[in-house]
């Protein structure tokens, strides 16, 4: 698939136009994501840059006179209900500071997503080229820090708060580089270091979020290859699944109890799975206790999961949404992934990343990192680029 997209994208002009000051402002901000150090009142560099390119982005438009795609409008109404959802759950504890905190990280999440739609939907493939580059580069960069310094801080972290968003990073960007623009020699650096560096991370919710993406894109290209090709891939799948099963079920026989400069312990592996059964039950408690929920981050500040522990979340993103805005947040968010899916190329790598996200926010709450919404809106914009060009002007038909 990614060679087919590749071969045909050549065929395609560079650029039908000069990229406006918001592309290059969108590269910048995705390279920065990559040092979520320095940070400030919870925001870092990486949030100014993004906010940067969503104002250049608002600019643009307005200078153009350019109205909001429909695509943007789509996506729209389901960030609104969560955004409903939000507000609804909040008036139990009112605005405090962690709940404005969290609204703010939710809208420029949200405002991320729809200024890179904006931008880039229907784009000159030329366009792609910039963020494809930083992003190449930043994982090298991320990965380089994972493997090579090997201070626990470092290995945790790199510069990202925890190892699991370092992870769901890398994963994050393997996906994306198996498509978007580059070289051929980039292509295979960048997909070598995100791979090795999301090994380093030691994080399993990025291996699952990773593991299902390929497993969708092995599906879509089975269908276009010979039966004896497509059985072969069965196999390898359902064997890789086996391995994985087994695995999982028997590490804690052969991992070392505790180790503190690798996440392959059996310590985490317990942490894994019964706290988070755990967790996901006193989540369930709040959901009875106040259906319309209690405000966003109020789980963690309120210590409603686990007395005395400030820091634990819910790690589900459903549950978290439920008992923390609402149904009506649920709902909006299942209506965004519904959105995104149906706006997304059939058999495209952006419906690949759109499960692989999915199935990893059962046991992992990712709704607020901003590079996941900027790169899934980067590879479904581009793929529906390349199917417009292909199909005459309708990105949904591929043949």
């Amino acid at each position: 698939m990614t060679a087919a997209h590749a071969a045909f994208a050549r065929t395609l002009p560079a650029a039908h136009a000069t990229a406006p000051w918001s592309v290059p402002a969108l590269a910048a901000a995705l390279f920065a994501t990559g040092f979520a150090l320095p940070r400030a009142g919870g925001f870092t560099v990486a949030d100014v840059l993004i906010g940067a390119f969503i104002v250049l982005a608002t600019l643009e438009m307005a200078a153009r006179h350019v109205r909001p795609r429909p695509i943007v409008l789509a996506v729209l109404f389901p960030i609104l209900l969560v955004l409903g959802g939000s507000l609804i759950g909040a008036l139990d504890v009112g605005l405090t500071e962690w709940i404005v905190y969290d609204l703010i990280r939710d809208v420029g999440a949200a405002a991320a997503l729809l200024a890179v739609i904006q931008v880039f939907d229907r784009a000159p493939t030329g366009w792609f080229r910039f963020p494809a580059r930083a992003l190449a580069a930043i994982a090298v960069i991320v990965a380089i820090q994972l493997v090579f310094l090997g201070q626990e801080t470092l290995r945790a972290k790199a510069t990202f708060p925890n190892p699991n968003v370092a992870g769901h990073f890398m994963a994050t960007c393997f996906m994306a580089l198996m498509v978007l623009p580059v070289s051929q020699r980039t292509r295979i650096a960048g997909l070598t270091a995100a791979g090795v560096g999301l090994v380093a991370t030691g994080s399993f919710g990025a291996m699952l979020q990773l593991a299902v993406g390929l497993a969708v894109v092995a599906v879509g290209a089975s269908r276009r290859v010979r039966p004896a090709t497509r059985q072969l891939l069965a196999f390898a799948v359902i064997a890789t699944i086996g391995v994985l099963g087994v695995a999982a079920a028997s590490g804690v026989q052969f991992l070392p109890e505790r180790g503190e400069t690798t996440g392959y312990n059996a310590a985490h592996l317990d942490r894994t799975t019964s706290g988070r059964l755990e967790l996901w039950g006193a989540a369930i408690d709040q959901v009875v206790d106040r259906p319309w929920g209690i405000g966003p981050g109020s789980s963690r500040n309120l210590q409603v999961l686990r007395e005395g522990d400030a820091s634990k979340e819910t790690h589900s993103e459903p549950l978290a949404f439920l008992s923390e805005r609402g149904a009506l947040g649920l709902l909006g968010l299942v209506a965004l992934w519904v959105t995104l899916w149906r706006l997304a190329v059939p058999l495209g790598v952006g419906r690949a990343m759109i499960v692989g996200l999915v199935v990893a926010s059962l046991v992992r709450e990712t709704s607020h990192y901003r590079h996941l919404w900027i790169l899934l809106a980067l590879v479904v914009t581009y793929e529906r680029t390349l199917a417009a060009a292909r199909t005459g002007g309708n990105p949904t038909v591929v043949s």
